[in-house]
């Protein structure tokens, strides 16, 4: 019985002493891909540098939750106590990776996308892989309405961030250019249909229009008969 217990006291060290809660590989899941779990093993350390941990001796490793990669590109999750983050990935020749710290909260397509270079269709579709795509399309866009105005659409396109405002209705249309913020329009809505939903606003001969539209979910921008802008929206609509 005594040699029973010894060996049981054994078998239970050797298990406490094999793992650890610091360190940064992540268990690869049951019938995971050898090769893909040997590339993500190669990736765990270069992200770890980047987040500012290059010294292994480090006691509190950054943990790295989650691997995902797509077209030559990737997104990495990561946990630091109660610190945690998204780190982009990219390849290069010789596979060969670069790594880039992406700031706090889910990106959106746009800022992966221009925070890597990779298209904004793959950032979206990258996003939609590694954290689902319910999560990654729940953005929260930037509100430019005003005190006492409700807002009844905000959404984001590849270039500007819009806002349709209103008190019991919407009557207000603003729009900010997304790389330069001090380019703002706020104009009237001229008409509506909350059902689409579609937002018409006008500014003397320039005609916004975003929402649904035969398009597709839009933001377009004409003058006269003359369309001078058509961009997705990709977020909050």
């Amino acid at each position: 019985m005594m040699h029973l217990q010894r060996s049981s006291l054994l078998c239970l060290l050797v298990l406490l002493t094999s793992w650890s809660p610091l360190s940064p590989l992540s268990t690869a899941p049951a019938g995971a891909d050898p090769a893909a779990q040997e590339q993500r093993d190669t990736l765990v350390p270069i992200v770890v540098k980047t987040l500012g941990y290059p010294d292994a001796s480090v006691a509190v490793q950054p943990y790295i939750k989650r691997i995902t990669l797509q077209g030559g590109y990737g997104l990495a999750d990561w946990e630091r106590g109660e610190a945690s983050g998204m780190v982009a990935l990219i390849s290069h020749r010789q596979n060969t990776w670069t790594a880039i710290r992406l700031g706090g909260g889910m990106p959106s397509a746009t800022d992966l996308s221009q925070a890597t270079g990779m298209p904004v269709a793959l950032a979206q579709s990258l996003l939609d892989e590694h954290v689902g795509t319910a999560q990654s399309q729940a953005q929260v866009v930037p509100n430019y309405c005003g005190s006492g105005e409700t807002t009844f659409l905000a959404v984001e396109t590849t270039s500007y961030l819009i806002s349709i405002c209103g008190a019991n209705q919407p009557t207000t249309y603003i729009g900010v250019e997304k790389r330069n913020p001090q380019q703002s329009v706020r104009i009237p809505v001229q008409d509506y249909n909350l059902t689409a939903p579609q937002y018409v606003a006008v500014n003397g001969a320039y005609t916004y229009i975003v929402g649904n539209s035969a398009k597709g979910k839009t933001l377009t921008v004409s003058k006269g008969t003359t369309e001078l802008l058509r961009e997705p929206i990709l977020a909050g609509l």
